[in-house]
């Protein structure tokens, strides 16, 4: 399985980088046995995100099960989630098409892929602790992302997965929410602390949206990270150690340049399905 971060609609990356792995996004061709999972945020800060959107809704209509398209804060942007600034508008056509996708089922807010242990749990901004407790302290990256699709798919439940923290305030008021929702959670302050105070992670977890590791200024989010950190900065993945398990960050940093600088992440699945 291929795990992609952020693409923010930058298709020629997406393009370039994939077909390293055989995968062409523009002509929808993903090679048997291959299955590639996006953390959302497929749409952003590009000029190709109509283009990108149209390009996984090709594979959507051939190949389904071979992409699992997750949301983020930028498609919510567009569905009736938060509103902020910094995405770009798109046209009624590529809304409607992710509306679509919404509607059907097929884009999520959680996906698991079963391992030989209690499994990895993939989410755009990542599972935070508080909420893990809220959803009844889950086991296995299976059960997380069972109760997080049952939030997703319940008007009501909006409110849990797309609960704002701290990068929704811009960085003022409120203080970081060591509760905020996967599609918010900002990874340095509300994500990975809680984890490493309470060393009760029961589960690998793999995110996109922030990282603990800024990758223009070669530092970390915040103090002590480093500690439990290590850093690819071939791939742009930052893998932090929470007791026998690990929060994987694969935001790449596109912005809006896109670049090719990365790589998606590999994981090995006796099963991956989203929820």
């Amino acid at each position: 399985m291929l795990i992609v971060g952020d693409v923010g609609g930058h298709l020629s990356a997406l393009e370039e980088v994939l077909g390293r792995f055989g995968v062409s996004v523009r002509g929808g061709e993903i090679p048997p046995g291959t299955v590639v999972l996006q953390v959302g945020d497929l749409v952003g800060r590009s000029a190709e995100s109509e283009a990108t959107v149209a390009a996984v809704e090709r594979i959507r209509r051939s190949q389904p099960d071979r992409w699992v398209q997750l949301a983020g804060n930028h498609e919510l942007h567009h569905l009736g989630g938060h509103q902020f600034a910094g995405t770009d508008d798109l046209s009624e056509e590529a809304v409607a098409t992710m509306r679509e996708w919404l509607a059907s089922g097929w884009l999520g807010v959680a996906a698991a892929i079963e391992t030989s242990g209690s499994g990895v749990l993939v989410s755009h901004a990542g599972l935070t602790r508080g909420l893990w407790c809220e959803l009844g302290s889950p086991a296995s990256a299976v059960d997380a992302a069972a109760a997080l699709q049952m939030a997703w798919r319940d008007v009501d439940g909006w409110d849990v997965v797309n609960r704002p923290g701290y990068l929704l305030s811009g960085g003022g008021s409120p203080a970081p929410d060591s509760s905020a929702g996967p599609l918010w959670a900002e990874a340095s302050l509300e994500l990975v602390p809680p984890w490493l105070d309470h060393d009760d992670l029961p589960f690998d977890q793999v995110h996109g949206h922030t990282s603990v590791y800024d990758w223009n200024r070669a530092a970390f989010g915040a103090a002590g990270l480093v500690q439990h950190a290590s850093v690819d900065r071939h791939k742009r993945h930052v893998v932090v150690r929470a007791g026998t398990h690990a929060i994987t960050g694969i935001d790449p940093g596109l912005g809006r340049h896109g670049h090719t600088f990365w790589e998606p992440l590999i994981v090995e699945a006796t099963r991956g399905t989203p929820l």
